[in-house]
């Protein structure tokens, strides 16, 4: 009698639904009691059979997405997507792709760089152009970037509330401001006529580089003023909570990425009372030429239903695979900082041992150990 064995072929691939070569996994040993992988493109570790391998729908992925950026936590939309969706939670580090591969390719359909479908051969090559009014708004945010401090800079347009620009960086000065009007100027058909800020002198500077000579720098002069930068300080305090709760960012450009997933939500899908329960995107026109609608749902299906693989991350993975690379500059500045600070040790301590040597008054000396008492001879042994 013959005896047939069924057997079952796998093919394990990295599930982070941006990796461009999923393929290419090797063992990592064991979580509990199965087999762990790691891709060795991205770094990704996972195991087969877990949420995380799971390929997750449109919708789920856009609802997880539509949450997040409402407010909620990495644990609570996965729990949501249990109960709701009945499939297993998504892992932390699952959704943070999500949350970062979708942002890009938003961001690069809105730059011209891919087409409806996420693809860069069917990009059209033009960016999407707001038609926003003559004036802005613009201001700048404390933020910690891996616990340092950095600033985040916004331009928005005052009539249609469209958020032209944000931009992270390290300093607040002169060439902060002049990309985050670059970027603003990008963004809009037009040039404004006044351009509303706090006063930084920067922005002095970066108006007169950016913008042609017929527009006006106006320095506001608080929020109870007629001319003021409230709506902008508005913004700054939304996206203040937000990054509250999640302690700060991690880096610098994964902040970015978050900052620009946001701006999409807040300009797309986050409807305002004063124009009359509409989006902004809507007020600028920009509504009918994007592929979304009025959620992040839309954005996942540019890769089709079931989110596919897009190759959207390149410059994160060449980013993680390695610290970044010195120049010689960098060196020099890093072994002089290192000889300054062994100089002036040496000062310090040879100040110390002349204070010392000056001081007339002697070091007191330690007290004598303790020595028990002997008591004296009594009887016959003692002493008359």
């Amino acid at each position: 009698m013959a005896v047939f064995q069924e057997l079952t072929t796998y093919t394990i691939e990295c599930p982070n639904p941006v990796c461009p070569d999923p393929a290419d996994v090797r063992r990592a040993g064991f979580e509990g009691d199965s087999a762990a992988f790691r891709c060795k493109t991205c770094g990704n570790a996972f195991t087969p059979g877990s949420a995380s391998h799971r390929q997750f729908t449109a919708k789920q992925i856009g609802a997880a997405l539509d949450l997040y950026f409402s407010g909620l936590s990495y644990k609570q939309l996965a729990e949501h997507l249990e109960d709701f969706y009945d499939v297993p939670e998504p892992s932390k580090h699952s959704t943070h792709d999500w949350l970062k591969g979708y942002t890009i390719m938003a961001r690069r359909f809105l730059d011209g760089q891919v087409g409806t479908d996420g693809r860069e051969d069917s990009a059209t090559g033009k960016s999407v152009k707001a038609r926003v009014g003559a004036h802005w708004v613009a201001d700048e945010l404390f933020v910690r970037v891996e616990g340092d401090q950095s600033y985040l800079w916004t331009v928005m347009d005052k009539e249609t509330r469209y958020v032209l620009a944000a931009h992270l960086s390290q300093h607040r000065n002169k060439a902060a401001a002049i990309k985050v009007m670059e970027k603003a100027m990008a963004a809009a058909e037009k040039p404004p006529k006044t351009v509303t800020t706090d006063g930084l002198e920067a922005y002095v500077e970066a108006i007169e580089t950016v913008f042609p000579k017929g527009t006006k720098h106006i320095k506001g002069a608080g929020i109870r003023s007629e001319v003021s930068n409230n709506l902008a300080e508005r913004l700054q305090g939304t996206l203040r909570s937000r990054t509250k709760t999640q302690r700060g960012l991690e880096t610098e450009l994964t902040g970015q990425d978050f900052v620009d997933g946001y701006i999409i939500d807040y300009n797309h899908f986050k409807k305002h009372e004063s124009l009359q329960n509409r989006v902004p995107a809507e007020v600028a026109g920009v509504s009918g030429l994007v592929p979304w609608d009025d959620s992040w749902e839309d954005i996942a299906k540019m890769g089709g239903e079931v989110a596919e693989r897009q190759d959207v991350r390149v410059e994160q993975i060449k980013r993680r695979t390695g610290p970044k690379p010195k120049d010689d500059g960098e060196i020099r500045n890093a072994v002089e900082e290192y000889i300054q600070a062994e100089r002036e040790k040496k000062q310090r301590e040879t100040a110390i041992k002349q204070r010392r040597a000056r001081d007339n008054s002697p070091v007191a000396p330690y007290p004598p150990p303790h020595r028990k008492r002997q008591d004296k001879p009594r009887g016959r042994g003692r002493l008359l």
